[in-house]
């Protein structure tokens, strides 16, 4: 709620958060439940009010900028399968050269070229751009929920790296998602390696025209929906190795171990998106509590890996994908909760 209302309303922060941090403070200090339920409120209100207005009357005040040098780190690289923009590298900037002096300005930068890039993930450049135009309307919105503050695009980037270091996890993970890929890529047909990079692995930027053909035929039968991934990938991953362990004699903790080292490697390797990250977040809480021993609520689990996904980026709640995904998760776990409350009734009625 906070952050829908800082998305659409312009006011004062400072007494907006002040005024109600008092009052948060003021009822926790209260024993009633009630009071202290609403207290948890603010503060969540507090947390998404103020990182939504962060970007919105902070960070968007920086763009647009016009013939600027910028420096900063490189994020990731995607190979995207559309003309001319071949290439999409996320920069995370940390300071701008304008105005014959560098600003420490934190921002994050799309940049789309045509050419692949001479850097490489975590290497530190240096880069020069004609432009950088400030989002508008809806495209805004969903670059803010990305974290992105503006996008660039640039036929010709004047690079300079800066620093690149010896060794880098990120930079790892990138080459092997890549290698992965196009391993695949050359051992599958091009139609069904479109559709499993499309829903196994979440890649769908590199195969964009090689999925157009099958659109129209998924659209007859209003299943457009089918080709996009979702967490019951995961979980049809995670129910095939649990059958395949089932049949090694190893200690339970063991098998529980390799389950979850096994769908970290694949959440690693793959590109998420909200429904997956729900489902492998959903995962790793239930085998914490497995570990240690600690009983455990779907509706629980799931409001709390709600809230941790909002905390992260409040505009999630405005896109459909985060609605649907939640929603439909919650009503599942609604109608299996009351399927298995009134089998319990009827079992004890027929004890009586």
């Amino acid at each position: 709620m906070g952050g829908i209302i800082a998305a659409y309303f312009t006011l004062n922060i400072m007494l907006l958060c002040g005024a109600f941090t008092c009052t948060a403070l003021f009822l926790g200090i209260k024993k009633k439940t009630l009071l202290k339920k609403f207290c948890i409120f603010l503060l969540f209100f507090i947390a998404g009010f103020g990182r939504t207005f962060y970007f919105f009357h902070y960070r968007s005040a920086l763009f647009p900028l016009y013939h600027v040098s910028i420096e900063g780190t490189v994020e990731s690289i995607t190979y995207i399968d559309s003309k001319p923009w071949r290439y999409q590298s996320l920069l995370k900037i940390r300071r701008i050269f304008d105005r014959h002096k560098w600003h420490n300005k934190p921002c994050t930068i799309q940049l789309y070229t045509n050419k692949k890039p001479c850097f490489s993930v975590a290497d530190t450049v240096h880069c020069s751009l004609e432009r950088v135009p400030a989002p508008e309307g809806d495209f805004k919105l969903y670059l803010y929920k990305e974290d992105i503050d503006a996008t660039a695009f640039q036929p010709k980037v004047q690079v300079k790296i800066i620093h690149r270091p010896l060794y880098s996890f990120k930079r790892w993970v990138s080459q092997k998602k890549k290698t992965i890929h196009y391993r695949l890529l050359k051992k599958m047909n091009p139609s069904t390696f479109a559709l499993f990079s499309s829903l196994f692995m979440g890649n769908r930027a590199s195969i964009k025209q090689e999925l157009e053909p099958h659109k129209p035929l998924f659209k007859v039968w209003g299943i457009s929906h089918f080709l996009a991934r979702s967490g019951i990938h995961l979980l049809i991953f995670i129910i095939l190795l649990s059958r395949l362990l089932a049949f090694i004699p190893a200690p339970f903790l063991v098998k529980h171990g390799f389950l979850l080292f096994c769908a970290f490697l694949y959440f690693l390797f793959s590109w998420p998106s909200v429904s997956f990250n729900r489902a492998f977040y959903t995962f790793l809480f239930y085998k914490m509590t497995t570990f240690l021993n600690i009983p455990l609520h779907s509706m629980h689990a799931l409001a709390l890996i709600c809230l941790i996904i909002l905390f992260q980026s409040p505009l999630q709640i405005l896109f459909l994908d985060f609605q649907l995904t939640f929603l439909l998760t919650f009503c599942l776990i609604w109608i299996a909760h009351t399927r298995h409350q009134r089998r319990l009734l009827f079992s004890q009625k027929l004890a009586k």
